[in-house]
Order: C-alpha cells, then structure tokens, then sequence
C-alpha cells in the first residue's frame, strides 16, 4: 500500500508542476497580448472616389394603421380647423386696414401694407387673385357687382375689386370681391 501512496503522490506532484506551467503561460499569453491595429480615418477625398451604388426602392405593402396614429391625425386636423376659424374671425379687420393702406398713395401705407402681408405669411395666409375674364366662382368670389363688357363672357369676372385670402390649407378665409361681367 505503500507504494500506491507513493506514486499517487509523485502523480499529484507532476500534476501540480503541470498546473503552474500552465498559469505561467496563461500571465504570459495576457501580457504578451498584442494591440488591435489603429483604423484609418477616411478623408473626404477618398469618401468622394468611392463608387456609389443606387438600389431601386420597392414600394412597401401599405401599414395598417393603429388607433393611436388615427387619434393623432384627427387631433392635428382638429387644431387645424380651430386655427383657420379663429383666423376667419381676425382677418376682416386687418383684411380692412390692409386696403385703406393700399388707397394711400403715400410710402407710409405701402409699407404698412406690405408689413401686414408679412404678417399675414407668418400666419399661414396667402394671398389670391382673381383674374379678368375667368368664370366666378362663387367658393373663391364674392360678387359685389355687375359691369357690362363685351370683350368678355357671361358670368365671368369683369372687374378685381379686392384680393383674397385663403389659409395654408386651401380654406377660402376672404373671398375676393369682384363684379360680375353681365352682357
């Protein structure tokens, strides 16, 4: 028995000689570790001469929408609206001051009317003209008048008598006054 306690001890020395060597290369191996290579940056030259490929783009099967994103689209229109409203209350007045302006023949009213198309722009108002000779239409016209021409067709407008307004979405806040051409 005693020689198996021997050699079981000379196998366990020889197993733990074993067990440092291989601690000892594993501290070796983490010091010796080499540093990744350092990337190059790209300059904007060499950016440009790379060739550029264009895929064509497959148009994607339409996403159904989700409640949410209906909510939000119903929301936005609503303000939308109460804008455009609340605009159609305001513009009359300014509409108003903004041709007393224009009948001044002095640079004061000029400019004055100038600043409130500005102020109008910024608002998300546009404004429209009517045109001699197109046919009135009464979403976009307001017919104050009538005038008699033969150079143009019935029901057509005949005379411009003032500008309108209409807001970023289309809506007609101030129709354009015109007269009528009746023959």
């Amino acid at each position: 028995m005693s020689k198996k306690k021997t050699t079981s001890r000379a196998t366990t020395r020889s197993s733990s000689k074993k067990k440092k060597t291989k601690k000892a290369t594993k501290t070796s191996a983490v010091a010796v570790k080499k540093k990744p290579a350092a990337r190059k940056k790209k300059t904007a030259a060499a950016v440009l001469k790379q060739p550029v490929t264009v895929e064509p783009v497959v148009a994607a099967a339409p996403v159904p929408t989700s409640s949410m994103e209906r909510a939000t689209a119903t929301f936005h229109r609503l303000v939308e609206e109460v804008v455009d409203d609340k605009l159609a209350e305001m513009l009359p007045p300014l509409v108003a001051l903004r041709n007393e302006m224009i009948q001044e023949s002095d640079d004061l009213g000029r400019r004055g009317a100038e600043t409130l198309d500005h102020v109008l722009a910024l608002a998300g108002v546009a404004v429209y003209e009517a045109r001699d000779g197109e046919t009135c239409d009464p979403l976009i016209h307001l017919a104050v008048g009538e005038t008699h021409r033969d150079d143009l067709p019935d029901g057509s407008v005949g005379e411009v008598l003032q500008s309108g307004f209409r807001s970023s979405r289309g809506k007609v806040i101030v129709p354009a006054k015109v007269r009528v051409n009746r023959s």
